[in-house]
């Protein structure tokens, strides 16, 4: 018997969950993971034909749809995101939420202001544009040290050459002033981090499927280039 779409989902869910869960030690990122791996589980057991012994051939199925080709209106295109965030677990959390999306993405991650713009204006460890590419989109967190996200911002939002990447704010803050001072020194988005790891992965879904399948962006920031090498979905 073909299992249905439902069930597949929910299988895939519990491989990709509780792959993820033994590589966190903040207690919040586990609670939440566990919630999340609960919910599915009654999900499960409120199916009538679930066929357990079918998990891991679901799970390499899944593996194998990561691999395929983004496919935006006729183009094939691969996505460089860079991440300024000083909080390795949001980093982590970040990444498997993208993972989700099974599209072809790079991601790099830079752990605080001086280093973003380092890697934008590619100085010191970042002079090799070949392992430093030119982002499609920036996920800038505010709280920072050295510069903070919103100096970061408004030097990249007066640059000629970096103010047209679209800069998303992804941050914990939820302060009216926070939100005015973003879109006021150029931010494209505001976003709150959500806690719950279900939530986290479909504001990630619905950030890409906007930047990269919704709106029209220049053919750079999409990494659209003849005979360029197809990647998997990593971090850096």
């Amino acid at each position: 018997m073909m299992l249905s779409i439902n069930e597949i989902r929910l299988f895939q869910a519990i491989g990709n969950t509780t792959t993820g869960l033994s590589r966190y030690h903040n207690e919040k990122i586990k609670l939440s993971y566990l919630r999340h791996i609960n919910c599915i589980f009654d999900a499960l057991c409120q199916r009538k034909s679930c066929h357990l012994y079918r998990v891991n051939n679901l799970i390499h199925t899944n593996k194998r749809m990561q691999r395929r080709r983004c496919i935006v209106k006729g183009r094939q295109i691969n996505v460089t995101i860079l991440m300024a965030d000083d909080d390795e677990d949001d980093g982590i959390l970040v990444r498997e939420a993208l993972a989700e999306s099974q599209l072809p993405i790079e991601l790099y991650i830079v752990r605080n202001g001086e280093e973003l713009m380092d890697y934008l204006y590619h100085r010191g460890r970042y002079a090799n544009t070949s392992s430093s590419p030119h982002p499609g989109l920036i996920l800038l967190d505010l709280n920072m040290p050295r510069i903070g996200g919103l100096e970061a911002l408004k030097e990249i939002k007066t640059d000629p050459q970096l103010r047209r990447i679209p800069v998303v704010v992804l941050s914990t803050s939820r302060r009216e002033e926070d939100i005015y001072n973003t879109y006021h020194f150029g931010a494209n988005s505001f976003i709150t981090k959500p806690v719950a790891f279900a939530s986290f992965v479909e504001v990630m879904k619905t950030l890409v499927k906007y930047w990269f399948e919704i709106v029209k962006l220049p053919l750079e920031a999409v990494g659209e280039k003849h005979g360029q090498q197809h990647h998997q979905s990593s971090v850096h």
